[in-house]
């Protein structure tokens, strides 16, 4: 078992034994790391550079960086759909967006424009198909978008205002 995790201040990701704390590997990346996401049973980690505006794919097997894609400003969140095609990652630049990394197709990188200053977190409904995203600035809220329509399909005002930011997403009625 491994449990992975960047590091900003000296701009790397590590590998660490989860039982022991051992480091197994460290890799340096670009500045600022934020975000790692590492597939189950994946040869890869998606990296968010923050400073960079870019996202850093690393082969863990070796370790090394094998690609970055410009995804826009201050990546942060990554979630992957179930199926492995779709990296959808949480911008902090303003105004608020999300990018869409379509890794079946090449790498294709889209945005989804958000109202709102920035964005917070995210989260995936099971299928992929829709990510719920805390905005934060003028219009505080949640924003569902339609990850293969790359579009807002509904907006949920955060009540009493304030700075939604993490955001988790249960499936299950409300019990």
């Amino acid at each position: 078992m491994t449990v992975f995790a960047t590091n900003s201040v000296v701009n790397e990701v590590v590998a660490l034994d989860a039982l022991t704390g051992a480091v197994r590997w460290a890799l340096a990346v670009g500045i600022n790391p934020s975000e790692v996401l590492v597939p189950p049973g994946g040869e890869a980690a998606f990296v968010s550079i923050r400073n960079e505006d870019k996202l850093q794919v690393a082969d863990i097997t070796m370790p090394a960086v094998v690609a970055e894609f410009f995804v826009g400003a201050q990546p942060d969140t990554l979630q992957l759909t179930p199926d492995g095609n779709l990296l959808v990652i949480g911008l902090r630049g303003t105004p608020a967006q999300i990018a869409i990394v379509d890794l079946a197709g090449a790498g294709a990188v889209s945005w989804v424009d958000i109202e709102g200053t920035t964005t917070g977190h995210n989260a995936l409904s099971p299928d992929g198909r829709y990510s719920f995203v805390a905005v934060e600035g003028d219009a505080p809220g949640v924003a569902v978008v339609d990850n293969l329509g790359h579009s807002v399909v509904a907006t949920y005002p955060y009540p009493g205002g304030g700075r939604p930011h993490g955001i988790f997403y249960d499936p299950e009625p409300l019990r």
